[in-house]
């Protein structure tokens, strides 16, 4: 499977870029992978072994997008990045990507900040999403919270959380590598989460939770990454499988 990068030209003139892996055969179907804070195309394609790439062999075309600076201008009021103070409009950016492509469903997950990016999608461009994941992220608190849901369209959504998470705590409240002024603010537990978009959907049965007893804040799966910083790995876990099963994807 071969990786390129490209550049994309937003309708509002800002050049962007993503990172590509096409099928031989396209079904039609497009994934958007969202990074985490600090990472790039590149860098998150290591960080996850590159085993989304997998999906190309259900003839899905598998994009890696870059937010700007490293970073998704997500929902969090207390996003003190770069990307939030340039007024980045990953929403308009994300929906014209997939948009380009002209695809029969849109898949999407997210880790960290790109999964704080997910429910700003969901919450901004409704129905853009056929489903979604998301890992390592759970619901900001009402207060730090910026878009709004006025026409919102039921997505399935998968959460995928673990319990020894020191960044982005299993059990909610504050965001961050630090537990002061530098934070991202505070955010819902992961049981809470799961509720929220439940409630939001009008269905339990929309939401999918699986809770990773000690691990940290990572993507698991063969040869997870360790780290001090992030916790705990996990490699009897495999999520980019479990996620493609939730879409209906066969993984091999």
């Amino acid at each position: 499977m071969t990786f390129h990068m490209r550049d994309f030209r937003t309708t509002a003139g800002v050049t962007r870029r993503y990172g590509i892996v096409s099928p031989t055969h396209p079904s039609g179907e497009v994934f958007l992978w969202l990074h985490g804070s600090m990472q790039s195309a590149t860098v998150t394609r290591r960080f996850t072994r590159s085993l989304f790439d997998a999906y190309t062999a259900a003839g899905v075309t598998v994009l890696y997008p870059e937010g700007v600076a490293r970073h998704w201008n997500d929902g969090r009021v207390h996003l003190k990045e770069k990307t939030r103070e340039l007024e980045t409009d990953d929403v308009g950016f994300l929906t014209e990507l997939v948009g380009s492509f002209q695809p029969t469903r849109v898949l999407a997950a997210g880790f960290s900040n790109g999964g704080h990016m997910i429910f700003r999608l969901l919450h901004e461009a409704p129905g853009l999403l056929s489903k979604a994941a998301v890992i390592a992220a759970t619901q900001p608190v009402a207060d730090n919270f910026l878009p709004t849901a006025t026409n919102w369209v039921a997505t399935d959504l998968l959460i995928m959380h673990g319990t020894a998470d020191p960044i982005s705590p299993f059990d909610g409240g504050i965001v961050g590598l630090t537990r002061d002024v530098t934070s991202r603010g505070l955010v819902l537990s992961a049981p809470e989460t799961v509720a929220y978009y439940a409630d939001r959907n009008g269905s339990p049965n929309s939401i999918a939770f699986h809770p990773l007893s000690g691990v940290g804040h990572v993507v698991p799966g063969p040869d997870c990454i360790t780290s001090p910083l992030l916790g705990p790995a996990c490699t009897e876990v495999h999520a980019a499988k479990i996620i493609a099963e939730f879409f209906g994807l066969a993984y091999t």
